[in-house]
């Protein structure tokens, strides 16, 4: 995962200058090495002058190259020694985050997960969903806590589409309507999927069965 400091680049990075950006580029690519840099040297190696380096930091919000180079030296030592950090729903905040890198993070672990999605998804089951979803006379979708709001966005999508829809909490089914339910998606409210599809997901199939 990008490190706070690439992330605040990235994030200023559509206002600096072009010689800026330059820089920004350099060190991007060298962060590693810039931590042990001189301005002199950090300026001859990414090809711009002094001045443009100290532009830099500050637009990032540092005093000056000095405590840019002190940032750096911190954040790569804390990957190092692979400091814990509190996590929410995927997203890796600390004490020590400003306000405005949270935009960022969000932007970069919302890329992570949709890469890590793209990597596990299966042609196969996604044609086999996409043809049961023709077929079925009515589509039942189970969520529980955080997960509502994925399961209200499918719903109004598949409305949306002409799909005959109903949503449903999984600490409620109801299974009194379930009879006519050709398919019903769950949504786990974890992300992982392992307790409701291993569980619930199991134990509404006797349920759906008896309901015809």
């Amino acid at each position: 995962m990008k490190n706070s400091i690439t992330i605040l680049i990235e994030t200023r990075y559509g206002d600096l200058r072009a010689s800026e950006k330059k820089a920004a580029d350099y060190i991007l690519k060298h962060m590693d090495k810039i931590r042990g840099m001189s301005l002199e040297k950090a300026a001859k190696k990414s090809g711009v002058s002094q001045p443009t380096i100290i532009r830099l930091t500050r637009a990032l919000g540092f005093r000056g190259y000095k405590e840019f180079r002190y940032a750096i030296v911190e954040e790569l030592a804390r990957e190092q020694e692979g400091e814990e950090r509190k996590l929410m729903y995927g997203y890796s905040l600390s004490r020590n985050d400003r306000l405005d890198d949270i935009p960022g993070k969000v932007v970069a672990t919302t890329e992570r997960i949709m890469e890590e999605t793209l990597k596990n998804f299966s042609v196969n089951i996604y044609e086999k969903v996409i043809q049961t979803l023709k077929q079925a006379r009515m589509i039942d979708i189970y969520s529980v806590e955080n997960s509502n709001a994925v399961a209200l966005d499918l719903l109004t999508k598949l409305l949306y589409l002409g799909f005959h829809c109903r949503p449903f909490d999984l600490h409620q089914p109801g299974t009194a309507f379930l009879r006519g339910c050709d398919f019903f998606p769950n949504i786990p409210d974890d992300g992982s999927g392992y307790d409701l599809y291993g569980t619930d997901c199991f134990r509404l199939r006797p349920i759906c069965k008896a309901a015809g």
